[in-house]
């Protein structure tokens, strides 16, 4: 070792210094070839597997980072909390769109369940005589199934904004759930309503012509007769006629906010024409219309949101894996 120049031992530690850098496990150009520097080959032999491998992923991470040293590390730690399936960037963003449509979709959601419980209670308040007559509970059993949805929707859509923004894996699968389920029973409702729309005529005939003849002994449909006829505006099953002279009140028209005495004096211009037969199968199939209508486009809303949460469910657990993988590349 005496031997050996100063110049000599200079150059060898160049290489000893120069074998450690990423360049040499890159590819990368560098100034001493190991053709012509066999001692730098030397001391890259002597380098542990292991390190070489920590050295490959820092200089692939600052490839990923746009170059970065790894002295920017903790400055970019926040910026590792908002990647959503990746470091790409444009993933980043496809996840961040993602959360705001299921986002936007769950208020969306949320309005819509308010709406249903909305029109199912006045349905029932102000419509609620109806049943008394078409001789079924068909539509305000689907009224009814309806309304429970509604309230049970406006829960799942808050559910679900709190699983988007933030980042529930837990809650974005439960929600996903109950979601499905939601979309079953509102479509159950909505095709039992439209249902119940195709066979009104076929109950409420035989059922109308049974009850008026026990108007005035049974209150409940003495109470319903006298508001169909008041609301709907009509008379009788077919025609006023169906009450064979003994009219009630409610068949009376209105002149300037009171009711014409056309128990004495019973003719069409102070008794309402119309059947209430025609006018209340008119009646039910508007609204039948209506509920079905509003529960299919929840349904389609629901739908979104069912969708958008199983990908935000996906997204959140490959974020995971992400941080898992990273969190055992640096134990290593």
């Amino acid at each position: 070792m005496s031997q050996v120049s100063p110049f000599h031992q200079h150059y060898k530690k160049k290489d000893e210094h120069d074998s450690l850098r990423p360049e040499r496990y890159e590819g990368g150009d560098d100034d001493d070839d190991d053709d012509t520097n066999p001692q730098g080959r030397w001391q890259m032999s002597k380098v542990s597997p292991f390190y070489m491998l920590y050295i490959d992923e820092n200089v692939n991470r600052r490839r990923l980072r746009g170059g970065k040293d790894d002295d920017d590390d903790d400055d970019d730690d926040d910026d590792d909390e908002f990647y959503t399936m990746g470091h790409d960037g444009e993933l980043d963003i496809c996840g961040k769109f993602i959360k705001c449509c299921m986002f936007v979709a769950n208020v969306i959601m949320f309005i819509g369940g308010v709406v249903i419980v909305i029109l199912g209670v006045w349905t029932i308040q102000e419509k609620g005589f109806i049943n008394a007559l078409v001789g079924t509970n068909l539509f305000l059993g689907s009224v009814y199934i309806l309304i429970f949805c509604g309230v049970a929707l406006c829960g799942v859509s808050f559910s679900g904004c709190l699983a988007s923004v933030r980042e529930m894996k837990c809650l974005l699968l439960t929600y996903a759930l109950a979601v499905f389920i939601l979309l079953v029973m509102i479509l159950i409702g909505g095709i039992l309503a439209y249902t119940f729309r195709d066979k009104v005529h076929s109950s409420m005939e035989q059922e109308m012509y049974s009850s008026i003849k026990t108007y005035g002994e049974e209150k409940a449909l003495s109470r319903a007769w006298d508001d169909i006829q008041e609301v709907l505006e009509c008379c009788g099953v077919m025609s006023y006629t169906d009450w064979k002279g003994h009219i009630p009140e409610s068949c009376c028209r209105l002149s300037s906010g009171k009711r014409v005495n056309c128990k004495v004096f019973q003719t069409s211009l102070n008794i309402w024409k119309n059947g209430c037969l025609n006018v209340t199968e008119e009646f039910i199939r508007a609204h039948a219309a209506i509920v079905a209508g509003a529960a299919v486009s929840v349904s389609s809303l629901m739908m979104i949101g069912f969708i958008f949460s199983l990908i935000a469910h996906r997204i959140v657990v490959e974020k995971e894996q992400i941080q898992e993988d990273e969190d055992e590349e640096e134990d290593n």
